[in-house]
């Protein structure tokens, strides 16, 4: 088989095809087939992630990484896509039995197919375009997956030991590596995990994920619907998770516990899984961690200068606007705080380059360097099903109004966290702003104040909402729902689920025995906002389900 020649003639601040086939060199890759024209101009790469989320960037070389284990469909879909896109090529690492067809796909498709030998790294391939790019005073475009390659080849590994498909999750179910093995076991759910790189929706989920990331050791599961049997491994940095490693067990008997040895490999793969994802952590925090350290003093107001906002690459002009995600297992669960805040960063990151997100106190705080309210309200929008699938349903989100000093933004954070405070007694909207929560703002701010200023509350009512006795609680309940109802009797028996008679004994025995004049309207306002701020308080120290 003959190789596509194409010129070498490069025009004037651009980098061609032929001149990075020249550069890296015939026996690491090659062109198998070419568009027309048949020289096409390089400016940037990507790899692929999802087969509806390709960037639109012409010129772009795509590493399509275990593309020769792809359905054809979902090839012809890609490199249709490509097409119109006007991408430069398709890089794919293929082998025999396939490369005629992926070059039929590519060349009816009309983009540049190059084949990639085994030899050649992926990390290899994109820095060396980077650095033509560089030279030819382009800019490029970044993988989202800088140390992607070494993970695929532990996959590989772990999938030809027990036959199945593996993958390698981060700890916001994204899938970041899959096994290409030929004639591995796989069901409709890996499948399906693989073509969109998320691990897909299943009933099962939520107790699987919690299950192995808890365990110390690798976890067994038994065929369960549409799931064939798996076994998973929580990967860690010491104490910190990272991610999971999944497996299909493709054993002739998956009922059986795996062996000391199997569970030794699976261990061992597991570290090294996780090795290398810190490398690729180092890699794309390098600058991230002095801008999260930064904010986080912004957030704390401590040691404020002024030049914060300038030193992040944000523009005091523009303004910045401050958000906050919280799920109440966040608060007690190392575990579930590190996804929320994993998910909330890398979903914002995708969107804004200058996104810093990071956890304090339970919370996960993000700010943009923006002032457009609408965007800040979409994009929390948008992550809020992610949360939902990561850590649990429950997750709620806190917007404020943008600021242009950072010194404000220690101010933020507390209207943030007053404002989820309000969270477990006002159920709607999940995205709150003040305005959904203004009369609670205020009913807790009478909650802090009768604390702090014993002799501003009623001790009667105080005895009795606190009280052992629970006819002494049924009475207090009973008020504050009373006052709720300016009064209505009907009303309160048919929230409390009492007879009405019940309610006209109990509110007897407020007015006669207990001096309560309830018919001041004075009375009545004080009555209700403590019992009522008694309540709010109760609610917010309930332990998280």
């Amino acid at each position: 088989m003959s190789n596509v020649h194409l010129s070498t003639d490069i025009e004037q601040g651009s980098l061609s095809l032929a001149t990075l086939v020249d550069v890296v060199g015939s026996r690491s890759i090659r062109i198998l087939t070419a568009p027309s024209p048949a020289d096409a101009i390089v400016t940037g790469t990507e790899l692929v992630d999802a087969t509806d989320a390709l960037p639109e960037l012409s010129g772009t070389v795509l590493f399509v990484v275990s593309g020769a284990a792809l359905p054809t469909p979902v090839l012809r879909t890609i490199a249709e896509r490509a097409a119109s896109y006007n991408y430069a090529a398709l890089a794919m690492k293929t082998n025999a039995e396939r490369r005629e067809e992926l070059r039929a796909v590519a060349d009816d498709a009309g983009v540049a197919l190059i084949e990639v030998a085994d030899h050649v790294s992926w990390r290899y391939l994109e820095a060396t375009i980077d650095g033509l790019l560089g030279e030819h005073n382009l800019v490029a475009s970044s993988s989202r997956h800088p140390s992607f390659e070494p993970l695929f080849s532990l996959v590989n590994t772990v999938a030809e030991r027990f036959g199945g498909s593996v993958v390698i999750e981060d700890l916001s179910r994204s899938i970041l590596a899959y096994s290409s093995v030929p004639d591995q076991l796989i069901d409709k759910l890996r499948t399906e995990g693989i073509l969109t790189r998320r691990a897909p929706y299943s009933p099962f989920n939520d107790e699987q994920y919690r299950q192995v990331l808890r365990a110390e050791t690798v976890t067994q599961f038994a065929p369960i619907g549409d799931e064939v049997a798996r076994i998973a491994i929580a990967i860690r940095a010491g104490s910190v998770p990272l991610g999971t490693l999944w497996a299909i067990d493709g054993r002739p008997d998956p009922s059986l516990p795996i062996s000391a040895e199997e569970i030794q490999f699976v261990t061992s793969t597991a570290e090294t899984a996780a090795s290398h994802m810190l490398d690729n952590l180092r890699i794309q925090e390098a600058n991230q961690k002095p801008r999260e350290a930064m904010l986080r003093r912004l957030l704390n107001g401590t040691d404020v200068v002024g030049t914060e906002l300038a030193e992040l690459g944000m523009s005091a002009d523009r303004g910045v606007t401050l958000s906050a995600f919280s799920n109440p297992q966040s608060t007690d669960s190392a575990i579930a705080l590190a996804q929320l805040r994993s998910t909330v960063a890398k979903h914002y990151s995708s969107y804004r380059d200058d996104a810093i997100s990071v956890s304090l106190g339970g919370t996960v705080y993000t700010l943009l360097g923006t002032s457009d309210s609408s965007e800040v309200k979409t994009l929390a929008e948008r992550v809020l099903p992610l949360l939902d699938r990561a850590v649990g349903e429950g997750s709620r989100a806190a917007l404020t109004q943008s600021v242009v000093h950072s010194g404000e933004i220690a101010r933020s954070r507390q209207e943030l966290d007053e404002i989820l405070r309000c969270a477990p007694e006002v159920s709607e909207p999940r995205i709150l702003q003040l305005d959904d929560v203004q009369p609670q703002l205020l009913i807790n701010s009478v909650g802090d104040l009768l604390r702090g200023r014993p002799l501003l509350s009623n001790l009667l009512l105080s005895r009795l909402a606190s009280g052992a006795n629970q006819s002494a609680k049924d009475l207090a309940h009973t008020i504050e729902v009373w006052c709720s109802e300016f009064g209505n009797v009907a009303r309160t028996a048919e929230i409390l689920g009492v007879h009405e008679n019940t309610v006209r004994y109990r509110m007897q025995r407020v007015i006669e025995q207990h001096g309560l004049n309830l018919h001041d309207p004075d009375v009545m306002l004080t009555v209700w906002l403590q019992l009522r701020a008694q309540s709010a308080n109760q609610s917010a120290e309930l332990p998280a389900q």
